[in-house]
């Protein structure tokens, strides 16, 4: 029974895995609160495409899954920033590897339904799905870097410009103009505005 719960062990220590761990932010954040983030967001935007398209809707619960689980090997190898992972390419190949032995020796195997679950974090960006979890986790590392430079941490800017450069490039206009509701809260910046609020919010209640 105890191996059972090596899914939750690995979900619980992404609590500990720092986000952007190579840039000095305002805060603190946890893959964990990444991973739930990313989830809340896909849910909301199948939500609302499936409002529009009521005959070709999306699998919402589908969606949900790969989001929970589409950081998960980092409870075991940590968070790689992206800048490292692409100086070289090879470095990249076996990252992928190392991730996927590390789901199926050690995170995976006694878990309920193991091959379906690794099929949705191997696949967790391909198909409609797909492209909601790729937009749902661009969003929320954008709304990060937003709200630290409106804190007036400058060291993001770069990190910052990199998102703003793929939701205007072709494959995320693309993508925008194919989930209304992604392309409001980019536009609009209504995540950015929400999560200042709960913030202050927070910042009161711990005075």
């Amino acid at each position: 029974m105890e191996e059972k719960m090596n899914l939750y062990r690995y979900a619980c220590r992404l609590t500990s895995i720092k986000r952007f761990a190579a840039l000095k932010l305002d805060r603190e954040y946890g893959a964990d609160g990444h991973s739930f983030r990313v989830s809340i967001l896909a849910m909301m935007i199948v939500d609302d495409y499936n409002q529009r398209n009521p005959d070709k809707k999306l699998n919402a619960e589908e969606a949900i899954r790969k989001a929970l689980l589409h950081d998960l090997e980092e409870g075991f190898i940590g968070d790689i920033p992206t800048p490292a992972k692409k100086m070289l390419p090879e470095f990249g190949e076996v990252y992928e590897k190392l991730a996927e032995k590390v789901m199926r020796e050690e995170i995976l195997p006694n878990c309920p339904n193991p091959e379906y679950y690794f099929h949705l974090w191997k696949n967790q960006k391909s198909d409609e799905t797909g492209e909601v979890i790729k937009l749902a986790d661009t969003i929320e590392a954008f709304c990060t870097c937003f709200y630290e430079l409106k804190r007036g941490n400058l060291v993001v800017s770069k990190a910052n410009q990199k998102f703003l450069s793929w939701f205007q490039s072709p494959l995320g206009q693309t993508l925008l103009d194919k989930y209304p509701l992604a392309k409001k809260m980019y536009q609009d910046h209504i995540f950015s505005n929400t999560f200042k609020v709960v913030r202050d919010e927070d910042e009161g209640d711990a005075a």
